[in-house]
């Protein structure tokens, strides 16, 4: 059942604003699984060819033995050498798809959003191709910035460990390099975090119609972020996503080379990461809602 208010005296944790985010995800579990269909058909489409593609190139070669006998990193040097085509036709198939599925995740995000929102009214009829489109541009726009901002961020890191350099004469340098770069990581990381929240939030304040100040909602946006209910949103689907992943991974080695068991398992992980996905929007759009009553 919906919840017709959020209105309460107590400030609610973090768990409760997740038991909500996760109610909500439930309630709309059809749109779930159509996320997940609509994704599936679209990585057949960029996998079919491209495995077609090398199977053509490489078929009755040792290479294609080897890829069937299993990974290893030197093959790749061996295809690239031997068959600079294949990677060459593979990168830019890569890339065809790459563009429409970016677009797609927007696209549901958007709609994701739209329907986490009509969740508290119970007159709204969520559609999913209006909410898609509804908001579809400003989370573009939010993607392209988030992005923007990303690639600034690894330029500069990149040109601060570049500028630093390394003495060959010292015997110290490559552990000084190390320990260089590992910071940089470290930071990137942490910057990384902090833009995943930001970009959360942000979702939840642009999908207000309601105009208002840009600036207002900017501060809104870096003030919910930096505050320790955002902080703590942040860290607890990071854990829950570390956990979800090493789930898969150990799933994923337990089933050893059992092709069904590792499809299934695969297709697991994909359906429960959409999951994961609309309960993080849910969750944040009821805790800074709730914040504003």
């Amino acid at each position: 059942m919906r919840e017709e208010s959020i209105h309460t005296d107590r400030p609610i944790s973090l768990l409760g604003n997740l038991r909500t985010g996760i109610s909500i995800m439930r309630y709309y579990w059809k749109t779930v699984v159509a996320i997940y269909f609509v994704s599936l058909i679209l990585a057949f489409f960029a996998v079919g060819p491209m495995s077609s593609l090398f199977s053509g190139l490489l078929a009755n070669t040792e290479l294609y033995d080897a890829l069937n006998d299993g990974y290893d990193h030197t093959i790749i040097m061996d295809i690239k050498n031997n068959h600079p085509d294949a990677l060459g036709l593979a990168a830019s198939w890569a890339m065809s798809m790459l563009i429409p599925y970016l677009l797609w995740s927007i696209f549901y995000s958007g709609s994701i959003m739209g329907h986490v929102r009509d969740y508290y009214n119970s007159e709204a009829k969520p559609d999913f191709f209006r909410s898609g489109g509804r908001y579809f541009k400003r989370f573009l726009l939010l993607s392209f910035a988030i992005f923007l901002v990303m690639t600034i961020c690894a330029s500069l890191l990149s040109t601060i460990i570049i500028a630093l350099g390394i003495n060959p004469f010292d015997q110290m340098s490559e552990n000084a390099l190390i320990i260089r770069i590992s910071i940089a990581v470290i930071i990137f990381l942490i910057v990384f975090f902090l833009l995943s929240i930001y970009k959360e939030v942000a979702k939840v304040i642009i999908s207000d119609d309601n105009k208002g100040n840009q600036k207002g909602k900017l501060s809104q946006v870096s003030q919910f972020t930096f505050s320790r209910k955002g902080l703590g949103l942040g860290l607890l689907f990071l854990l829950l996503l570390t956990i979800l992943s090493g789930l898969y991974f150990l799933l994923r080695y337990l089933m050893g080379e059992n092709i069904i068991p590792l499809v299934i398992v695969g297709q697991l992980f994909m359906l429960s990461r959409i999951a994961y996905k609309f309960i993080k929007t849910a969750t944040f759009h009821h805790a800074i809602i709730a914040l504003e009553k």
